[in-house]
């Protein structure tokens, strides 16, 4: 593809407008609580212990 071209770079834009338009106020991209990284990354830490446990 070429972005080069003025009409897909319109077309591009135009897409790209819609999108933010569209997902705006959109809680799924709030960013993650405190309380929630802590189990984020607690889940992480026990997994990678049981990977490496059952390895």
């Amino acid at each position: 593809m070429d972005v080069q071209d003025p009409a897909v770079r319109a077309e591009l834009e135009r897409r790209l407008r819609a999108l933010e338009e569209d997902e705006a106020g959109d809680p799924a991209h709030a960013p993650l609580s405190p309380t929630e990284l802590w189990v984020f990354a607690a889940v992480v830490v026990v997994l990678t212990l049981i990977g490496w446990v059952m390895a």
